[in-house]
């Protein structure tokens, strides 16, 4: 009875979406989110954080008790004590939504990322059993599931305001600390900086020991010296392209 029907609550916000002249795009970097997050309100698969209420409204230029109900209601109408409650109640309902979101996303990830590990992990074994000395890459891999760790299951998916504020181009998060050269962390770039960390570090830990391993066979060991060079560039361009793009 409380709770928002989300193909209903999508289809009003695409339609008013339409009638303000944006694009998905478009207002997913007016809200600080991706534009997958905004198609994905839009197709009824999940509903905005309760937070983002007011400014959505605020786009839309509706007001939060016409988003709750997914519908435009007219200015003469009052609501009275009883359909008040119930419009709070349906706006709890997305704090309850949005953890439960969080957590399958991040169960998704995490699964992702223990099969990244899963096929690194067979690789090297597979090496081993060709007798192929693929030592040198251990610490590559290792730092590979730290990093990993980090973005597939701890990173924040939001920063806070004052980094959309103010041009801060250092991230710190417990041990981990991100510097990216020419880049300023804010919530229009950080989901992209995020997928490509997520992308490449998967990349990483699946294509080290191919490369170990092709270059064991041609030149009777791993190059150590090219190997940290095409490391670093692969972890750390990315990030930096993902970030300029989306300054």
């Amino acid at each position: 009875m409380f709770e928002i029907n989300k193909q209903q609550f999508g289809t009003f916000l695409a339609e008013q979406r339409k009638k303000q002249g944006f694009t998905q795009k478009e207002l997913a970097a007016k809200l600080f989110v991706s534009d997958k997050a905004v198609s994905k309100w839009e197709r009824g698969g999940s509903l905005p954080d309760i937070t983002l209420l007011v400014p959505l409204s605020e786009q839309l230029q509706v007001s939060v008790a016409e988003l709750l109900e997914s519908r435009n209601m007219p200015a003469t109408e009052q609501l009275n004590p009883q359909q008040a409650e119930t419009l709070l109640k349906k706006a709890l309902t997305l704090s309850d939504e949005v953890p439960r979101v969080q957590r399958n996303t991040r169960m998704r990830r995490g699964l992702i990322f223990f099969l990244c590990v899963l096929t690194a992990a067979l690789e090297l074994l597979f090496a081993r059993h060709l007798h192929y000395d693929l030592s040198s890459l251990f610490v590559y891999e290792l730092l590979s599931i730290f990093i990993g760790a980090w973005f597939y299951l701890l990173a924040r998916e939001a920063l806070p305001s004052w980094y959309d504020e103010h041009a801060v181009s250092f991230y710190s998060d417990g041990i981990l600390n991100l510097s990216i050269p020419g880049v300023t962390f804010n919530n229009r770039n950080w989901q992209h900086i995020l997928r490509a960390g997520r992308l490449w570090n998967a990349i990483i830990l699946i294509a080290f020991p191919a490369i170990g391993m092709l270059e064991t066979a041609l030149f009777d060991r791993c190059l150590s010296l090219p190997n940290l060079l095409v490391y670093f560039a692969m972890l750390f361009l990315p990030l930096m392209i993902a970030g300029k793009k989306h300054p």
